[in-house]
């Protein structure tokens, strides 16, 4: 279960969480913060599945936030980059 509680801030929430996962080169994911950008958890959130399908639907519920954050994960290094620019 991928949980985010209240108080903490999304980057908080995705720092715990790409240390929990374990990357297939070893070692755990983790996690590159390309934005100023930050938001609040103001309501508890938890996601089933894997740790993809979670940052999934973590992300398309700061998808009409005033600033949109979008991630994109490189999995050969283990690394998820979130930014306030849409990926090219």
């Amino acid at each position: 279960l991928w949980q985010a509680s209240v108080g903490s801030t999304l980057k908080d929430t995705l720092l715990e969480w790409t240390t929990r996962e374990k990357c297939t080169a070893g070692g755990t994911w983790k996690l590159a913060w390309n934005t100023t950008v930050n938001y609040r958890i103001d309501a508890p959130l938890a996601f089933s599945g894997s740790f993809r399908s979670a940052i999934n639907d973590l992300f398309i519920l700061y998808g009409t936030a005033s600033t949109p954050l979008y991630a994109a994960t490189q999995s050969a290094q283990c690394v998820l980059l979130v930014d306030d620019k849409e990926p090219r």
